[in-house]
């Protein structure tokens, strides 16, 4: 069985869904999210992203660069060590958390 036959079989090769890679605390009430693939800020709802364990929910989002958004929360996110984004995003996985830096 070649290489091809075999990464196909056990799930190999690209994901097709889009997910975060990195979370940087940019501000006390800011994170910036980037993504493994292009994502539009237009696309998702500030609401559907959390930080834990306080809950702190976003309220906007903006573009940064073609792969990156900032969401600015409802409060102060200093010490908040995980982002959770649960929502309808086309292609973009939920539940999914990630730690902040």
């Amino acid at each position: 069985m070649g290489r091809w036959a075999q990464a196909r079989r056990t799930g190999g090769g690209d994901n097709p869904l889009n997910f975060m890679t990195f979370a940087l605390n940019t501000d006390i009430d800011e994170m910036q999210v980037t993504y493994n693939k292009p994502i539009s800020a237009e696309a998702l709802d500030p609401t559907d992203f959390r930080t834990n364990p306080n809950d702190i929910l976003g309220n906007t989002i903006v573009q940064v660069f073609n792969n990156t958004i900032r969401v600015t929360f409802d409060d102060e996110i200093t010490g908040e060590p995980t982002l959770t984004y649960e929502g309808t995003g086309s292609n973009v996985v939920t539940p999914q958390t990630i730690a902040q830096t």
